[in-house]
């Protein structure tokens, strides 16, 4: 299936890449740490579209959360709180710096982190998640005076209180993995207005230990291609076009499903870029059932989102987080409602509701 935003102007850039045999411009010295051409633009972009001083494309949202914790200097022992309820590396890339995460339940609305149900703790860093395109609440957060390093990987184009999510930390992170809101297949960025952890998230991107041997860091192979940096650049372009395309489609799907009821469509609280559509299940079926009926009839609908990450054994974790547990068991999640989408295929989906649940 073609990719919905890639569009004429980027495939022929590609094409340009793939003849010139520039794939990546990056080299393992202090000569080659900029990237190539595309690499640069990219940066350049998101500086200008999120109103940030530094940015740092790597080749994962997940290499910008492992470089961002050592930029932090946070390491072995050191306790950082994050979220049980997102996808696994917000909290496995903890573990790879050596230090413990330490869970915390979300809120019920936006499925964020509630920093209200925070044990008392010597925490050295904390990384909330901007979960399904809403921003956690950052007013609370800050009043914690510890680090912030903002998980925007399902967020990027959302706002809290005007300001872009992945810029109200001391750094934030997205990701360009397929399906987000900005997509080239793989990739991410980390941004901040910190130069210490611009310099060293820069670092740690391209072998810091050969690129920087002056900061006494092991770097690693975290750099991003032409070919993917062009993509993501051209999406950043777009962004606007992308987010607004999905808030249409799923503000159209909201006022279709508050006809049905017992099935609860996500609230918006400030500006939710929607990466995915996250519905609480109220109704005396088996949501299970209906969720297998859903996927059958040819539309996909996820249950529970993920499971509790204290649940899985890397984190030999022993608690329970009721809120957390509750909403595993009630949320479904769909990732559809994006471009080329239309207005009639919601319609198709809501009747498919419909018919699942017997109601034609």
């Amino acid at each position: 299936m073609k990719h919905p935003y890639i569009d004429v102007k980027t495939i022929k850039e590609v094409v340009r890449i793939l003849d010139s045999g520039d794939l990546s411009l990056f080299r393992g010295s202090a000569l080659g740490h900029d990237g190539g051409y595309w690499v640069q633009k990219l940066e350049e972009v998101i500086r200008d579209t999120f109103n940030v001083k530094y940015a740092v494309s790597m080749n994962s949202a997940t290499a910008c959360l492992h470089s961002a914790l050592l930029a932090l200097g946070i390491g072995k022992n050191d306790k950082v709180v994050v979220s049980p309820y997102s996808f696994v590396s917000s909290a496995s890339c903890v573990l790879m710096v050596g230090a413990t995460p330490h869970f915390c339940d979300i809120e019920s609305e936006t499925f964020c982190i509630d920093v209200d149900t925070l044990e008392p703790g010597d925490y050295k860093a904390i990384i909330p998640v901007d979960l399904c395109g809403h921003s956690a609440d950052y007013d609370k957060i800050k009043k914690l005076n510890i680090p912030i390093i903002e998980d925007s990987a399902q967020a990027i184009g959302g706002k809290y209180k005007d300001k872009y999510c992945g810029t109200l930390g001391d750094c934030g992170i997205f990701s360009f993995n397929q399906s987000k809101q900005v997509s080239c297949g793989e990739g991410g960025c980390l941004l901040t207005d910190n130069v210490d952890i611009y310099h060293k998230a820069r670092a740690l991107r391209n072998h810091g230990e050969v690129s920087h041997p002056d900061l006494n860091m092991v770097g690693y192979n975290y750099r991003l291609n032409e070919i993917e940096a062009c993509i993501a650049y051209h999406q950043i372009l777009d962004i606007g076009f992308n987010i607004e395309t999905r808030r249409l489609l799923c503000h159209y799907m909201t006022r279709k499903l508050n006809e049905i009821e017992g099935i609860i469509p996500p609230i918006e609280r400030e500006y939710h870029s929607y990466y995915t559509y996250a519905m609480k299940w109220q109704r005396p079926e088996s949501r299970d059932d209906f969720q297998r009926e859903m996927i059958n009839s040819g539309i996909y609908l996820g249950m529970g989102y993920v499971k509790p990450l204290y649940r899985l054994p890397i984190f030999n974790s022993d608690i329970y987080l009721p809120v957390v547990e509750r909403m595993y068991e009630t949320i479904m999640v769909t990732d559809i409602f994006r471009y080329p989408m239309k207005y009639e295929d919601c319609d198709e989906v809501i009747e498919g509701v419909k018919k699942c649940l017997n109601f034609t």
